[in-house]
């Protein structure tokens, strides 16, 4: 037998694995949270749409779920906030996002190839999409979908491209949203014959629709000189309003409707010229005038530049409209800009807007939309956003950003957790650097979509971050900016900050951060003491107070040395504080120690105890990591691969347990390469690098056991064996654990993850416990057997939940959770669908593989064309469903089955 593994990680399973401590339930991630983020992604973000208060980015190479899988984000127009991310339904697919619309609350998005979907804001599930539209199967297109346009119930579809050596010629089709069949198109327009067979017309390489009625340009008609149509939709079939064409005395490559849009009864076309050619243009129509094929008004280039391809992009809305040039004066390198016109007035020069920092092929102006006065625009790696009618037109409005170029991010080197918060932030090492921290909400309808982004901008020298979250409250610290701030998450505006701290004189305020009960301690681990540099300190602030921005402790290294870093690590729970200064060498050169504060006291400057290694050693580095949690200290021991935790109840420290989860670090530089947390008494422990593979490895005890020292669960990465860096940092809230990978290489290189474990959820059990949960034994217990005589092997028992003594039964689609896979015939949207529909045992090791055939044995037998639907039942159960479009005519009889495989 054989199988197949999703790599989706989203939710936990465990599974009983022995290590070197004894038996311990090894978990995999409920989720891993990548940011969204690479240069790849931003080069591709755009096309835009807007409408009113929503604006629709389109980021087709984005791999949040799966390798340029994409995705689309949708904005406050007018607040730039993110508002929601959709994301692609079908995985296996690509390019999702790569032509977008949007009317009222719908959305359109098309992968640009064969695909359409139509989603609903106002829905139930706005993830989940309201209609799916496909190419139609007796087609021949390229780009089924690469135009789009949406304007209240119409859809228009083009289908630019035919296979060459066919007699498909370009066509747009019009769907009614609000129809008794909307993925069927109502009525479909035909372009002419090319007048080569090699050369399509392009017919409706560009569509726009107002209203009833639909523009589109053909920008090959008639050898290249280009023309536009405009139908009128209402009746049952489109009926032509007008024809335009380039004037005489057009160039050869004219390009005429390369470019359309229409509002109303005006057309806008644009005829940008071949390379080589003219001076662009843009002509403007009135549908109601007694001829609208001329022309009413002509807008050339206003910077007269040879080449710049003026109107090969442009928006049209009310009187304002906005055209795309390739070539600047400044730069005529493609960097790009767009000429913004008042066509209410007769006389004036357009307003001109360019990318703030023009460089060679910026594209800037590459889509764009207009709705009312506000213009969104895309260039590279940015979404702009301008309002016209302000006093100041020109000057930005609002910046649609969640994602930043660059690799090495190393998102994941600092996480925090709260709640159902978590927050996830990378050391950016190249230079210059822009770094960002990302905030998820797990229990949002999306875990895996940031809340928000906070982004910096780190010039020439790294961005590094300190994360402090409690509650409702997250407290952020950018090393080197000399500023703390305050966040609430509960907030309508969480990512801006409620509160900043800043201390002018010291470099390094903020390099850690730790909140208990409103107060927020600051360590300082670099600040420069009289004679001492770097000998640190920690300030201590009462967010709560009437100054909170003014410390109410400041707090001295007790023993001062120089390179001392006192505040490398900090914990404060309630009146406690614990402060780490592992590269102390009042010893031994670097052999570290942590000192513990009772600011409740009458001597809260003093400590009440001193921390040292049992057996110093010179580059110890001890207390490199440390954690507090009411009167519990865990110690980090690196040198000698221990985790110490100490009772500081009483007057006097007991020490408790003594960790060894970890071989001993021989190395100088892995510094803080293990990390811990404490939470409701239980002790996460994580290490990068445990023999030396950088794979990673975290575990979890529970103080409260009778046995404490042996590990409750071990943790284990989303990709095990990946040289991940899994364990860099590691945080815990209640059940919530969450390990930082910043070595992951997902999405680009070293763009960094963060993995989150949920303890409380049950184990999915290999199929060796399974068997002997029901009493098998011996040739009875092996994958293959069918000990009752139904026919029915164990391991398709196992994979499928059917009770291990016999009784199966087809699975009940859409509702069962016991039963062999379910298939059938159904009418989907005004298409014949075969639909398979089968349980799915969570991250076990078994593969499944559907299959659907022509006839019931192995000849002719094909994977779905289309990629699954995954719909979670449980901790251990999903639902998939695949769905296959079907040519009755063609294919008279289906089979479909579900391979199962182990290793």
């Amino acid at each position: 037998m054989k199988s197949v593994t999703s790599l989706r990680l989203r939710f936990l399973i465990a599974s009983c694995v022995v290590s070197l401590i004894g038996t311990v339930c090894g978990i995999s991630p409920k989720m891993a949270l990548t940011p969204p983020v690479t240069g790849q992604e931003v080069m591709d973000e755009g096309p835009v749409a807007v409408d009113g208060n929503l604006t629709v980015v389109g980021c087709r190479s984005a791999s949040l779920k799966g390798r340029n899988s994409g995705v689309v984000k949708i904005y406050d127009t007018a607040s730039g906030n993110l508002l929601r991310m959709l994301t692609n339904p079908k995985p296996g697919s690509n390019n999702f996002g790569a032509s977008v619309a949007v009317s009222g609350g719908k959305i359109a998005v098309s992968n640009g190839a064969d695909l359409v979907y139509i989603f609903d804001l106002s829905s139930a599930d706005p993830q989940v999409p309201l209609h799916l539209i496909r190419r139609p199967s007796d087609r021949h297109y390229l780009a089924f979908g690469s135009p789009i346009a949406l304007s209240g119930k119409h859809l228009a579809v083009g289908s630019v491209f035919p296979y060459l050596g066919t007699d498909e010629k370009s066509s747009v089709s019009v769907y009614d949203l609000e129809g008794p069949a909307p993925a069927v198109p109502v009525m479909t327009i035909y372009g002419p014959p090319p007048q080569h067979p090699s050369t399509p017309e392009y017919f409706g390489y560009s569509i726009a629709i107002s209203g009833d009625r639909l523009a589109l340009g053909a920008p090959r008609h008639n050898n290249n000189k280009g023309a536009a149509f405009v139908y009128n939709l209402a009746p049952p079939s489109p009926v032509p309003v007008a024809e335009l064409y380039p004037p005489a005395g057009s160039p050869a490559t004219a390009l005429f409707g390369w470019a359309v849009d229409i509002d109303g009864g005006t057309v806008a076309v644009g005829q940008p010229a071949d390379a080589g050619g003219p001076l662009g243009k843009v002509f403007l129509h009135d549908l109601e005038a007694a001829d609208p094929s001329v022309a009413t008004r002509v807008i050339t280039d206003p910077l007269s530049f040879a080449n710049a391809k003026f109107g090969r992009m442009l928006a049209l809305s009310g009187d304002l409209l906005a055209v795309t040039a390739d070539h600047t004066v400044v730069d005529p390198s493609y960097s790009g800009r767009v000429e913004v016109y008042d066509l209410s007035v007769s006389d004036g020069g357009p307003l001109t807007l360019k990318p703030a920092v023009p460089h060679s092929r910026s594209f800037y102006g590459e889509s764009l939309d207009l709705s009312g006065s506000r213009l969104v625009l895309s260039g590279y790696g940015r979404i702009e956003g301008y309002d016209l009618a302000s006093n100041n037109p020109g000057d930005l409005a609002q910046v649609y950003r969640h994602a930043l170029p660059g690799t090495r991010d190393r998102a994941g080197q600092v996480v925090a957790v709260s709640g159902s918060r978590v927050a996830v932030a990378g050391r950016n090492e190249s230079y210059p650097s822009e770094s960002q921290l990302t905030v998820y909400d797990l229990a949002s309808e999306t875990p895996q979509v940031p809340l928000f982004s906070l982004l910096e901008s780190g010039g020439t020298s790294s961005v590094h971050w300190g994360i402090a979250m409690e509650d409702n409250r997250m407290a952020v610290s950018i090393s080197g900016r000399k500023v703390a701030r305050i966040y609430d998450l509960a907030s309508s505006t969480p990512s801006v900050p409620v509160l900043e701290l800043t201390e002018p004189t010291d470099f390094v305020f903020g390099d850690t951060l730790s909140l208990s009960g409103g107060k927020l301690a600051v360590g300082a681990p670099s600040w420069n003491g009289p004679e001492l540099n770097y000998c640190g300190r920690v300030y201590l602030y009462d967010l709560e107070g009437s100054e909170p921005t003014t410390p109410i402790r400041v707090l001295e290294n007790p023993e001062p040395s120089s390179n001392g870093s006192f505040g490398l690590r900090v914990a404060l729970s309630g009146s406690k504080l614990l402060v780490g200064a592992s590269k102390d060498s009042t010893g031994l050169f670097s052999q570290g120690l942590a000192y513990l504060f009772d600011l409740s006291n009458g001597t809260p400057l003093a400590p009440v105890h001193v921390f040292r290694p049992e057996t110093p050693v010179k580059f110890g580095y001890f207390a490199a990591s440390l954690a507090l949690e009411g009167d519990t200290v865990a110690l980090s021991d690196e040198k000698h691969g221990h985790v110490l935790v100490y009772d500081v109840s009483g007057p006097g420290v007991v020490a408790l347990h003594t960790f060894s989860p970890f071989a001993p670090d021989d190395s100088f530089s892995k510094l803080g390469g293990s990390t811990l947390a404490l939470s409701g008494g239980r002790l996460a422990v994580s290490d990068r690098e445990p023999d030396y593979s950088s794979a990673g490895t975290a575990r979890v005890y529970d103080l409260s056991e009778a046995d404490p020292e042996a590990a409750v669960k071990q943790l284990d990465s989303a990709t095990p064996g990946a040289m991940r860096e899994f364990g860099f940092s590691i945080a815990i809230d209640g059940d919530l654990v969450v390990v930082g990978a910043p070595g992951d290489d997902g999405i680009t290189y070293d763009n960094g993850a963060a993995d989150v474990f949920d303890l409380s959820a049950g184990p999915n059990p290999p199929f060796s416990l399974w068997a002997a949960q029901a009493s098998l034994i011996g040739e009875d217990a092996e994958e293959g057997a069918a000990p009752d005589g139904d026919g029915i092997v164990n391991l398709l028992k196992y994979a499928f939940n059917l009770p291990a003594d016999g009784g199966h039964r087809f699975l009940t689609p859409g509702s069962g959770t016991s039963g062999l896979p379910a298939s059938g015939l159904m009418t989907k949207d005004g298409c014949r669908i075969f639909r398979m529909e089968y349980l799915r045992r969570k991250n076990s090791n078994l593969t499944y593989t559907p299959v659907i055939s022509s006839s019931p044995g192995d000849a002719g037998a094909s994977s779905p064309v289309e990629p699954a639907l995954f719909f979670d039942i449980d901790a251990q159960w999903e639902r998939v469903i695949v769905e296959h479009p079907v040519d009755p005519s063609l294919q008279p009889s289906l089979f479909g089955w579900v391979e199962v495989h182990s290793p």
